[in-house]
């Protein structure tokens, strides 16, 4: 009998080592979540504040300590982009997208980006602020900010298409044909700059 109660009492002990082990890891593991929760939050103090370099740093820590921190990977990737790190903030986009695959946000600035390392930040830059004025109704200053893009990578097939397009809409058939068949040297299976270019010819005559 003091055999087995001798056994049953060692494997109490056991059993509250055991438990006491598992509380500490826990323990530990909530410690290491929140230091890293402290350095997200000095990084968006630091973006606050407009201290930049800090809050890239302080980012770049909760990424070591947690790869997989969403958040982090979000205002990280933003921060990039609002400093004009177009390759940088891809690469951080990316990353979000292969932690959180339905992304929508993320999914629209990878093809931004994507878009901007491509064709240039001025020239992509000049691109969207066109559209805008073009959203708004103001084609005439769409035009010249798409001729703009134009002037700034002559190989910029998107701008070439809708400097031709606006140019049809003011009434500018010469002009309008001019970028539509430049847009069309770009990309011979294009259907719109055809279609387009097939309607200009057509008022021309």
């Amino acid at each position: 009998m003091r055999t087995l109660g001798f056994s049953l009492l060692m494997f109490g002990f056991l059993i509250c080592a055991f438990s006491l082990a598992i509380a500490q890891v826990q323990e530990s593991d909530n410690i290491e979540e929140l230091v890293t929760e402290r350095y997200f939050e000095g990084a968006y103090n630091y973006y606050q504040e407009g201290q930049y370099d800090m809050a890239i740093k302080f980012y770049k820590i909760v990424l070591e300590r947690n790869p997989a921190h969403k958040k982090a990977l979000y205002w990280l990737a933003r921060l990039y982009q609002e400093l004009g790190l177009y390759r940088e903030a891809l690469a951080t986009w990316q990353r979000l997208l292969e932690v959180q695959p339905e992304d929508k946000v993320a999914r629209y600035f990878v093809k931004v980006c994507e878009e901007v390392v491509k064709q240039g930040k001025e020239p992509f830059e000049a691109y969207e602020e066109a559209y805008r004025f073009y959203s708004k109704g103001d084609k005439e200053r769409a035009l010249s900010l798409y001729e703009k893009a134009c002037a700034l990578n002559p190989n910029f097939q998107k701008a070439y298409l809708w400097a031709g397009r606006v140019a049809f809409e003011l009434g500018y058939y010469e002009k309008a044909e001019w970028y539509l068949e430049r847009a069309l040297s770009l990309d011979k299976e294009d259907k719109v700059a055809k279609y387009l270019l097939d309607q200009v010819r057509r008022k021309k005559r």
